[in-house]
Protein backbone atom coordinates (compact mmCIF):
# COMPACT_ATOMS: atom_id res chain seq x y z
CA UNK A 1 0.00 0.00 0.00
CA UNK A 2 1.21 3.23 -0.87
CA UNK A 3 1.03 5.81 1.79
CA UNK A 4 0.87 9.46 1.42
CA UNK A 5 2.48 11.66 3.99
CA UNK A 6 0.66 14.55 5.16
CA UNK A 7 2.21 17.25 6.71
CA UNK A 8 0.63 18.78 10.14
CA UNK A 9 1.23 20.38 12.87
CA UNK A 10 0.20 20.91 16.41
CA UNK A 11 -0.04 23.39 19.12
CA UNK A 12 -0.82 22.73 22.50
CA UNK A 13 -1.47 24.89 25.38
CA UNK A 14 1.15 26.82 27.26
CA UNK A 15 1.64 24.77 30.89
CA UNK A 16 -0.35 21.40 29.22
CA UNK A 17 1.65 18.34 30.76
CA UNK A 18 1.49 14.52 30.70
CA UNK A 19 -2.06 13.38 31.45
CA UNK A 20 -3.98 16.82 30.03
CA UNK A 21 -6.24 16.36 27.51
CA UNK A 22 -7.94 18.40 25.51
CA UNK A 23 -10.18 18.89 22.21
CA UNK A 24 -8.65 19.54 19.32
CA UNK A 25 -9.42 22.04 16.89
CA UNK A 26 -8.18 21.26 13.21
CA UNK A 27 -7.76 22.91 10.06
CA UNK A 28 -6.62 21.73 6.55
CA UNK A 29 -5.44 24.14 4.30
CA UNK A 30 -3.92 24.31 0.91
CA UNK A 31 -1.85 27.51 2.11
CA UNK A 32 0.63 26.09 3.99
CA UNK A 33 1.28 26.00 7.33
CA UNK A 34 1.88 29.93 8.52
CA UNK A 35 -1.39 30.73 6.50
CA UNK A 36 -5.15 29.89 7.35
CA UNK A 37 -3.47 26.89 9.08
CA UNK A 38 -3.01 29.11 11.94
CA UNK A 39 -6.69 29.78 12.65
CA UNK A 40 -6.70 26.23 14.52
CA UNK A 41 -4.05 27.95 17.25
CA UNK A 42 -6.20 31.02 17.96
CA UNK A 43 -7.97 28.44 20.57
CA UNK A 44 -4.47 27.38 22.04
CA UNK A 45 -4.98 29.83 24.80
CA UNK A 46 -8.32 29.03 25.31
CA UNK A 47 -6.65 25.62 26.69
CA UNK A 48 -7.63 23.59 23.27
CA UNK A 49 -4.73 21.66 20.95
CA UNK A 50 -4.35 23.29 17.21
CA UNK A 51 -3.88 21.17 14.35
CA UNK A 52 -3.28 22.53 10.69
CA UNK A 53 -2.27 20.31 8.20
CA UNK A 54 -1.53 20.70 4.42
CA UNK A 55 -4.34 19.22 1.96
CA UNK A 56 -2.59 16.53 -0.38
CA UNK A 57 -0.28 17.64 -2.93
CA UNK A 58 0.03 21.57 -1.46
CA UNK A 59 2.41 23.23 0.91
CA UNK A 60 5.10 20.00 2.36
CA UNK A 61 2.28 17.35 1.77
CA UNK A 62 3.07 14.90 -0.73
CA UNK A 63 0.90 13.75 -3.55
CA UNK A 64 -1.76 15.25 -6.03
CA UNK A 65 -4.25 18.09 -5.33
CA UNK A 66 -7.50 16.33 -6.07
CA UNK A 67 -9.60 19.79 -5.80
CA UNK A 68 -11.41 18.56 -2.76
CA UNK A 69 -12.09 14.90 -3.87
CA UNK A 70 -9.74 12.79 -0.84
CA UNK A 71 -10.41 15.58 1.49
CA UNK A 72 -13.40 12.80 3.12
CA UNK A 73 -11.04 10.54 3.35
CA UNK A 74 -7.67 12.80 4.09
CA UNK A 75 -9.59 14.14 6.91
CA UNK A 76 -10.71 11.19 8.60
CA UNK A 77 -7.45 9.55 8.55
CA UNK A 78 -6.18 12.62 10.05
CA UNK A 79 -9.03 12.38 12.65
CA UNK A 80 -9.03 9.35 13.56
CA UNK A 81 -5.17 9.47 14.19
CA UNK A 82 -5.52 12.97 16.55
CA UNK A 83 -8.41 11.33 18.99
CA UNK A 84 -6.15 8.04 19.59
CA UNK A 85 -3.65 10.09 21.32
CA UNK A 86 -3.24 10.03 24.46
CA UNK A 87 -3.51 14.08 24.90
CA UNK A 88 -7.02 13.79 22.91
CA UNK A 89 -10.09 14.00 25.08
CA UNK A 90 -11.77 12.20 21.52
CA UNK A 91 -13.78 15.37 20.42
CA UNK A 92 -12.69 17.81 17.44
CA UNK A 93 -13.97 21.02 15.84
CA UNK A 94 -12.82 22.09 12.23
CA UNK A 95 -12.25 25.56 11.43
CA UNK A 96 -11.83 26.55 7.92
CA UNK A 97 -11.76 30.05 5.87
CA UNK A 98 -12.54 29.63 1.92
CA UNK A 99 -10.75 26.79 0.52
CA UNK A 100 -9.95 25.51 3.94
CA UNK A 101 -14.37 25.70 4.58
CA UNK A 102 -14.35 24.03 1.68
CA UNK A 103 -12.16 20.99 2.80
CA UNK A 104 -13.85 20.82 5.99
CA UNK A 105 -17.41 20.32 4.22
CA UNK A 106 -15.93 17.11 3.23
CA UNK A 107 -14.86 16.03 6.65
CA UNK A 108 -19.11 15.21 7.63
CA UNK A 109 -18.90 12.68 4.88
CA UNK A 110 -17.61 9.62 6.45
CA UNK A 111 -19.87 10.45 10.12
CA UNK A 112 -16.98 10.68 12.29
CA UNK A 113 -18.03 10.22 15.72
CA UNK A 114 -15.24 12.30 16.94
CA UNK A 115 -16.39 15.50 15.15
CA UNK A 116 -18.22 17.76 17.45
CA UNK A 117 -18.79 21.46 15.88
CA UNK A 118 -17.56 23.28 12.33
CA UNK A 119 -16.64 26.87 12.17
CA UNK A 120 -16.78 27.88 8.39
CA UNK A 121 -15.60 31.46 7.19
CA UNK A 122 -16.26 32.70 3.77
CA UNK A 123 -16.78 29.23 2.50
CA UNK A 124 -19.40 27.36 0.30
CA UNK A 125 -20.69 23.28 0.32
CA UNK A 126 -21.50 24.11 -3.45
CA UNK A 127 -18.48 23.78 -5.39
CA UNK A 128 -19.95 23.92 -9.26
CA UNK A 129 -21.72 27.17 -8.38
CA UNK A 130 -18.48 29.01 -7.29
CA UNK A 131 -16.62 27.70 -10.58
CA UNK A 132 -19.44 27.90 -12.78
CA UNK A 133 -21.86 29.95 -11.54
CA UNK A 134 -25.04 29.83 -13.30
CA UNK A 135 -23.33 27.60 -15.68
CA UNK A 136 -20.64 30.22 -16.82
CA UNK A 137 -17.25 29.44 -16.70
CA UNK A 138 -15.64 31.83 -13.61
CA UNK A 139 -11.92 31.84 -15.26
CA UNK A 140 -11.22 34.95 -13.15
CA UNK A 141 -11.66 32.81 -10.15
CA UNK A 142 -10.52 29.41 -11.08
CA UNK A 143 -7.55 30.01 -13.17
CA UNK A 144 -5.93 32.50 -10.89
CA UNK A 145 -6.40 30.39 -7.54
CA UNK A 146 -5.09 27.10 -8.80
CA UNK A 147 -2.22 28.43 -11.01
CA UNK A 148 -1.26 30.43 -7.83
CA UNK A 149 -1.61 27.36 -5.28
CA UNK A 150 -0.47 24.43 -7.33
CA UNK A 151 1.38 25.79 -10.43
CA UNK A 152 2.77 22.85 -11.15
CA UNK A 153 -0.36 20.68 -11.54
CA UNK A 154 -2.32 23.68 -12.87
CA UNK A 155 -2.62 22.65 -16.11
CA UNK A 156 -4.06 19.14 -15.36
CA UNK A 157 -6.47 20.10 -12.76
CA UNK A 158 -7.90 23.06 -15.22
CA UNK A 159 -8.68 20.49 -17.60
CA UNK A 160 -10.08 18.60 -15.06
CA UNK A 161 -12.41 21.60 -14.49
CA UNK A 162 -13.24 21.82 -18.06
CA UNK A 163 -14.19 18.65 -18.88
CA UNK A 164 -16.66 18.36 -16.13
CA UNK A 165 -17.93 21.70 -17.40
CA UNK A 166 -21.71 20.06 -17.44
CA UNK A 167 -23.02 19.75 -13.94
CA UNK A 168 -22.01 16.22 -13.45
CA UNK A 169 -21.54 13.57 -10.76
CA UNK A 170 -17.79 14.49 -10.05
CA UNK A 171 -19.30 17.44 -8.67
CA UNK A 172 -21.36 15.48 -6.25
CA UNK A 173 -18.44 15.37 -3.78
CA UNK A 174 -18.43 18.88 -3.57
CA UNK A 175 -22.25 19.64 -2.59
CA UNK A 176 -23.09 18.37 0.51
CA UNK A 177 -27.06 19.39 -1.03
CA UNK A 178 -29.33 16.73 0.03
CA UNK A 179 -27.02 15.42 2.64
CA UNK A 180 -27.42 17.92 5.71
CA UNK A 181 -29.70 15.17 7.43
CA UNK A 182 -25.64 13.55 8.47
CA UNK A 183 -25.13 17.12 10.94
CA UNK A 184 -25.07 15.75 14.27
CA UNK A 185 -23.93 18.78 15.81
CA UNK A 186 -23.94 22.68 16.36
CA UNK A 187 -21.97 25.11 14.15
CA UNK A 188 -21.16 28.44 13.32
CA UNK A 189 -21.01 30.41 10.22
CA UNK A 190 -19.16 33.63 8.98
CA UNK A 191 -20.18 35.44 5.71
CA UNK A 192 -19.94 38.59 3.68
CA UNK A 193 -23.13 40.05 1.97
CA UNK A 194 -20.42 40.99 -1.55
CA UNK A 195 -18.31 37.51 -0.83
CA UNK A 196 -18.53 35.36 -4.01
CA UNK A 197 -19.23 32.72 -1.47
CA UNK A 198 -22.17 33.98 -0.10
CA UNK A 199 -24.79 31.78 -2.15
CA UNK A 200 -23.09 28.43 -0.66
CA UNK A 201 -22.42 29.84 2.69
CA UNK A 202 -25.86 30.84 3.12
CA UNK A 203 -27.11 27.57 1.98
CA UNK A 204 -25.18 25.22 3.86
CA UNK A 205 -26.29 27.52 6.99
CA UNK A 206 -29.99 27.00 5.95
CA UNK A 207 -29.01 23.21 5.61
CA UNK A 208 -27.21 23.19 8.92
CA UNK A 209 -29.90 24.38 10.74
CA UNK A 210 -33.30 23.14 9.79
CA UNK A 211 -32.31 20.22 7.60
CA UNK A 212 -29.96 18.30 10.52
CA UNK A 213 -30.47 15.61 13.24
CA UNK A 214 -33.51 16.81 15.03
CA UNK A 215 -31.30 17.18 17.73
CA UNK A 216 -29.33 19.65 16.76
CA UNK A 217 -31.81 22.09 14.01
CA UNK A 218 -31.76 25.63 15.35
CA UNK A 219 -28.54 25.25 17.03
CA UNK A 220 -26.41 26.91 14.99
CA UNK A 221 -25.47 30.67 13.80
CA UNK A 222 -24.57 32.96 11.55
CA UNK A 223 -23.00 36.24 10.96
CA UNK A 224 -22.86 38.33 7.81
CA UNK A 225 -21.08 41.32 7.12
CA UNK A 226 -20.88 44.29 4.77
CA UNK A 227 -17.76 42.50 3.35
CA UNK A 228 -16.01 40.76 -0.03
CA UNK A 229 -14.41 37.88 0.30
CA UNK A 230 -11.64 37.22 2.69
CA UNK A 231 -12.80 40.59 4.37
CA UNK A 232 -12.19 42.87 0.81
CA UNK A 233 -13.41 46.21 1.20
CA UNK A 234 -14.35 45.75 4.61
Amino acid sequence: MYIVKLHTTITFPKNFKDGDKATVVMDRSPYGATALELFADIYVPFGLIGVGQDMRGTGQSEGNFTIWHSDADDSKDLGDWLVQQPWSNGKIFTIGASADGLAAFRTPDNNPDWLKAQYFIWSSAQGYEIIYPNGAYLSALADMWIRSTVPDQADDLLKIIAENEMKNDWWDALDLTGRFNEIRYPSAFWAGWYDIFLLGNSNAYNGYNYQSDPSVQKASKLVVDPLGHCQDAA
